[in-house]
């Protein structure tokens, strides 16, 4: 009986494709202006946006007034946390952060429990998103299986939405455009089991991003 009902709804489905496709309809939005911004502007600094958007998604947000207060917020947050294992296929982040070579872990000694620190590309306002490339984090695999992701950026980064973020990725690599682009809203989570919230199923179950203010 249920698969009858199922086949009924189908083909009366298909009855509307067919007839609607036979049935010449104006069109009611000919004349409007596609290139206008359908997003209200926001007289919001960009900076405040991401970062009430990137807490709304369930990230966490540090904001440091310059790279000496990166690196106190930084080691604080890592001293309370216990995080003792890192790893970072970004150029220059453990000299950046003055981590330690003992504390770096490489891929073969991986357990997927360290705490992964990049780079970005940019940062989305409008969504709180991280978007990330090969361009800056030549491993995808290290901000996709990681217990926690932290994030380092500048103020100068961070753009309106992720229109403008694709917009700036095309100008920056003209010939060589990064193979994987990745844009990053909040920590994984998932309702694909049962339809039950879970945070970390995929993915980091912590996301920080630590935001360098470069007009300091």
């Amino acid at each position: 009986m249920r698969q009858r009902e199922e086949i009924i709804a189908r083909e009366e489905l298909l009855k509307n494709i067919r007839q609607a496709m036979i049935v010449a309809k104006d069109n009611p939005f000919e004349g409007e202006d596609l290139n206008v911004n359908p997003f209200k502007n926001n007289e919001d600094i960009p900076e405040l946006i991401f970062a009430q958007e990137l807490m709304a998604a369930g990230g966490k947000f540090v904001f440091c007034e310059n790279t000496n207060d990166l690196h106190t917020q930084f080691h604080a947050l890592a001293s309370q946390k216990n995080w003792n294992r890192f790893r970072s296929g970004c150029d220059h982040v453990k000299e950046f952060l003055a981590l330690d070579n003992d504390l770096i872990v490489d891929s073969e000694q991986s357990t997927g429990e360290e705490i992964c620190i990049t780079r970005c590309e940019y940062l989305a306002a409008r969504t709180g998103s991280v978007v990330m490339s090969t361009s800056i984090c030549n491993d995808p695999h290290l901000w996709s299986f990681c217990s926690v992701h932290v994030v380092i950026a500048s103020t100068d980064q961070v753009v309106d939405g992720l229109s403008s973020a694709y917009k700036k990725l095309k100008e920056r690599y003209t010939e060589n455009y990064p193979s994987v682009v990745s844009v990053i809203t909040g920590p994984s989570r998932t309702t694909d089991i049962e339809n039950q919230l879970a945070i970390g199923a995929h993915g980091p179950v912590e996301l920080y991003v630590f935001l360098i203010d470069v007009e300091s």
